[in-house]
């Protein structure tokens, strides 16, 4: 399946939107955890959200 990854900075605007491949929501999970840095990910199917996982 196809998501999108949405890196969003500390002020809610979004730098950078990457397209990311996984079999499942579940997996597509754990590969926007592996994203976060300085940077908030929002991850998208679509136009549902899968999950945001703040910066560190």
């Amino acid at each position: 399946m196809t998501y999108w990854a949405d890196f969003v900075r500390p002020d809610g605007t979004v730098s950078l939107t990457l397209m990311l491949f996984a079999l499942d929501d579940r997996e597509a999970r754990r590969k926007a955890k592996w994203m976060v840095d300085d940077h908030a990910v929002d991850l998208w199917d679509g136009v549902r959200v899968i999950g945001r996982f703040p910066s560190i």
